[in-house]
């Protein structure tokens, strides 16, 4: 049966922003299927021509309630996010490299990051005002929707679909959690308010969807586990038809695109490898090129010269999905990092589908202290390439080391590099795969 479904997000295409990506792709695909898709969400007034996910036609109706112009008192702020104002899993960007791990900056980056998530919370009652105004109007037809997906970060969307439940009781709720509301870089101050607010949805809710076992056991807290749904991220083959290129280049080249965390995204055990296999004179460093594009180039660029390797590394800046998927593809391998920690299990980056669908051999790097972790499986399951884990540095250290030394040898003799995936597994990480996760429930 098809279903009249109202998606709200704050973040959506033409918007250049990670958290675009799933509610969009979600969008596409259930509309493809027939439904009947409206969207809510702010426009963010960012030069998008260039930057676009997809082609949104296929919206019946796209309600921007809030441009970036509207309750924005204090965009100037160093370091403030207009994109996301509210989204708790990312980190402040802190220009102190080298003292990361000092307990001091530790607490100012804390203090910074409470500050930051205040303004933002200030800044999502605009949105919210917006959207209450748009149920009252005599042009909004609430009650005909079957079905509401929410999509959290940031919070606003989430409690705007709670708002649209309170007035329209009938309705189906999806509340979906692209990331758990607490995480371990929020305040201490605001931890109790954020734990209170997701409790709230999760209970509110009909349905609760996640994109990882490890986040659903993080939101749950073994509570409500019967209604909580894991749906992963995936890919969308129509992402590379306008930037599909079989062009190569003569370097044996890694590529990193993305977010560093503020170092917490550690790619030195790769970097420690080359520097090992130039030393011991299995690898020739003029033909490795290293390559990073996106913001937080001080970071990845200061752990290559750990191991005096930052002549090998190129710096493409910040570039369009388009770009970065052109790169990506150009590349001989490529690179992903994320953590594995006690209580911040689930740590699934949107880069590994992405990855999937380059189709070329890739190097994950999990730092933590639980082992097997989600992405290590995933890796294991879909035959990607190889995996290193710190809390089994000693063995994975080996592993690593043998797989990029053996990808070398095949480049240096004009041999493709070793890449034989499970398609079967990779399939199911297809966008038109997962919607039908959501068609389930919708």
């Amino acid at each position: 049966m098809k279903k009249r479904i109202l998606l709200i997000s704050y973040l959506f295409a033409p918007t250049n922003s990670i958290g675009a990506i799933r509610p969009t792709k979600l969008a596409k695909f259930l509309s493809r299927n027939g439904h009947q898709i409206d969207v809510v969400s702010a426009d963010l007034g960012q030069d998008t021509e260039n930057n676009q996910i997809i082609d949104t036609d296929f919206i019946c109706k796209h309600y921007v309630i809030l441009n970036n112009r509207e309750g924005i008192p204090f965009r100037k702020l160093k370091n403030y996010s207009v994109e996301n104002p509210i989204d708790v899993s990312l980190l402040s960007h802190s220009k102190s490299v080298k003292l990361k791990n000092n307990e001091s900056t530790d607490r100012f980056k804390e203090l910074k990051y409470f500050y930051r998530t205040t303004l933002g919370l200030m800044n999502s009652k605009q949105f919210i005002k917006n959207f209450e105004v748009l149920l009252s109007s005599e042009d909004f037809n609430g009650e005909t929707y079957d079905t509401i997906i929410s999509t959290f970060g940031p919070v606003q969307s989430a409690m705007c679909g709670e708002a649209f439940k309170r007035k329209f009781g009938d309705v189906r709720w999806i509340c979906d959690f692209r990331d758990p509301m607490v995480v371990d870089e929020i305040s201490s101050f605001l931890k109790p308010y954020f734990r209170y607010l997701q409790n709230r949805m999760i209970k509110k809710a009909n349905i609760v969807t996640t994109v990882s076992q490890g986040y659903k056991e993080r939101i749950s807290m073994g509570r409500n586990l019967e209604k909580i749904r894991v749906i992963t991220n995936g890919f969308d083959v129509e992402d590379s038809i306008s930037v599909f290129s079989n062009s190569t280049v003569d370097y044996f080249s890694i590529v990193y695109v993305g977010s560093m965390y503020e170092g917490k995204r550690d790619f030195s055990p790769i970097f420690k490898v080359f520097r090992d296999l130039i030393n011991e004179k299995l690898v020739n460093s003029d033909k490795v090129s290293i390559n990073y594009a996106g913001l937080d180039f001080e970071f990845f660029c200061a752990q290559s010269e750990e191991f005096s390797l930052s002549q090998l590394v190129t710096n493409h800046g910040n570039l369009s999905r388009d770009e970065c998927l052109k790169l990506q593809f150009s590349s001989k391998m490529l690179l992903l990092s994320t953590w594995n920690y006690k209580n911040q299990e689930g740590v699934v980056p949107g880069k590994l589908f992405e990855y999937m669908l380059i189709k070329k051999p890739i190097i994950a790097v999990i730092e933590g202290d639980i082992i097997d972790s989600e992405v290590k499986l995933i890796m294991e399951n879909a035959k990607l390439g190889v995996t290193y884990e710190s809390v089994s540095s000693r063995n994975d250290y080996v592993n690593l080391k043998n797989y990029i030394i053996k990808q070398y040898n095949l480049f240096t003799k004009g041999i493709p590099l070793e890449y034989n995936p499970n398609t079967e597994v990779i399939n199911s990480y297809n966008w038109e795969s997962i919607v039908q996760q959501f068609e389930d429930i919708v």
